[in-house]
């Protein structure tokens, strides 16, 4: 396929009138095509200045052609038996594509599309997205062509890597690296960024908040420029901020601690620096955990759900929350589900929604050098996944299921890519470790682990690009990031972290 570039008139009208969504998230259920192969979209990440950019369509027959649409509202009808998943009244271009590989095999065909977005930065155009679908000339029935499912990108501020440390004292070191050099951009001591638990970009990377445990604060810093000026959106009454959750439909900034009821409550704070009620309490839950064994959890995808592990340490349960503002139960457990454990101590380290938001994962410690496990939770079925149906029990992802896991030991955490074909996961045990775990969306069963080597040692947090083409691995001694392609584990550089020990948070822009 030839070289395309957006027009300027074309990019304007994408960007000014695009909504506020998810970055480079893959939404709906594709149409399958011949041979039972479904077109897959991808891109990788949509920063103002990528000369690079581009939109590929795979895995669809060989020799075919169809046509790539562009929306700024995503959609959601069918034409015959065929999803169409972006917005047809607000198309912005509509593109022919014309797919290479062998003439009429299945999952043979690919393009690329590209569209350079190489208009200078503009801080006040981060966030703007807009939505994307393939739908191929490939019927495999009667008024049912082949579509992939549908892709929200969002135009987003350069790549950028914030690194938070939870070592103690009153002002903990932060680190901003550039991912592509790579290179450090800022090292700084700043109140607020003591002992971070957590952190999350909004607005496309214009905005970073971090969660607090000792000075149970949320810290806002706008990165819209540079150096970032740090403020105080949030102080909670007696407990730490531990972990932090956006929902970008709502605008509301989650995170959970102590909001002065004596017990540990999921809160929800206006995350929209423009609004007059920026940083305020909108919501909280009532009397959720009385304990403070309770820390670890996650915010779906979509914003509208919450899981925590509850307490840390086994017997544990997945305690499902409704985060929806519009529903009759907000705030509210929603479901229970014990996990089960084969026996001796285990830690519940973390867990993470698929990106479907079909099941919950769960980062699982075991004593000593027993390797991790990793649980799946299947939400619709209300039960977990049995990775041996061989053995009795329920076998989790690890050393005893079917294939084998070679996790590591000391688990520190595991992150998904946005397409939710794979996770990536690290640990400090032994000299430190970390693997990419492949998953199928939509089929619970399918899995497979690749160890990723690595000198990284104390591996106790990652990182994934938001198009899932680079990881990145914290490391102590010496304290250095360093930076892979996930998908064949190659060496992208590394980056000195100087001072730096207990990299607890790595989240990429």
């Amino acid at each position: 396929m030839r070289k395309r570039s957006l027009t300027v008139a074309a990019l304007a009208a994408l960007t000014l009138v695009a909504t506020r969504a998810p970055a480079q998230d893959a939404y709906g259920r594709g149409t399958v095509g011949t041979g039972n192969a479904t077109p897959l979209l991808t891109c990788n990440q949509a920063y103002m200045g990528n000369a690079q950019f581009a939109l590929t369509v795979s895995n669809g027959r060989g020799g075919s052609s169809g046509w790539l649409g562009l929306s700024t509202t995503p959609g959601s009808f069918f034409v015959g038996g065929t999803e169409i998943l972006i917005g047809i009244p607000n198309l912005v271009a509509l593109f022919p594509v014309s797919l290479n590989g062998a003439a009429g095999v299945p999952g043979a065909g690919s393009a690329t599309l590209n569209l350079p977005l190489t208009f200078p930065v503009a801080p006040a155009l981060a966030g703007l997205s807009y939505y994307a679908q393939y739908v191929g000339n490939d019927y495999p029935t009667p008024s049912t062509p082949a579509a992939s499912r549908g892709l929200r990108v969002e135009i987003t501020m350069p790549p950028s890597v914030f690194v938070g440390l939870s070592v103690g004292g009153s002002t903990d070191t932060h680190y901003f690296v550039d991912p592509l050099a790579p290179a450090l951009q800022r090292q700084a001591n700043a109140t607020h960024t003591d002992n971070v638990t957590d952190a999350v970009w909004t607005r496309g990377g214009r905005d970073l908040f971090v969660g607090t445990s000792i000075r149970n604060e949320v810290n806002w810093a706008d990165v819209g420029t540079f150096p970032p000026v740090w403020q105080t959106v949030y102080t909670a009454s007696a407990s730490g901020c531990y972990g932090m959750g956006f929902d970008r439909a709502t605008k509301r900034l989650f995170t959970f601690t102590d909001p002065g009821t004596n017990s540990r409550e999921l809160v929800a704070l206006d995350g929209d620096p423009n609004s007059s009620t920026f940083g305020q309490v909108l919501a909280n839950s009532t009397s959720l955990f009385a304990t403070n064994l309770v820390e670890r959890w996650a915010l779906s995808p979509s914003g509208k759900l919450a899981v925590f592990m509850a307490p840390l340490i086994a017997p544990f349960n997945l305690e499902i929350i409704d985060t929806d503002p519009a529903s009759a139960t907000y705030m509210q457990i929603i479901r229970t589900a014990p996990v089960p454990i084969s026996g001796g101590l285990s830690l519940g380290v973390r867990v993470r929604f698929t990106n479907e938001e079909d099941a919950i994962l769960v980062l699982i410690q075991q004593a000593g050098s027993t390797p991790a496990e990793i649980a799946r939770y299947d939400i619709a079925g209300n039960t977990f996944v049995d990775f041996n149906p061989g053995m009795s029990g329920v076998q989790h992802i690890g050393a005893n299921s079917s294939p084998p896991a070679a996790l590591g030991s000391a688990p520190g955490d595991i992150e998904l890519s946005p397409d939710g074909t794979f996770a990536i996961v690290s640990g400090f045990g032994g000299s430190g470790w970390a693997g990419r775990l492949d998953l199928q969306p939509f089929n619970s069963s399918v899995f497979a682990y690749t160890p990723i080597t690595t000198t990284a040692s104390n591996a106790w947090a990652c990182g994934l690009s938001r198009d899932g083409k680079l990881m990145s691995v914290g490391s102590w001694s010496p304290p250095q990031l360093f930076f892979f392609d996930p998908l064949t584990g190659a060496s992208k550089g590394t980056v000195a972290l100087s001072g730096a020990s207990n990299i607890y948070t790595i989240t990429h822009r």
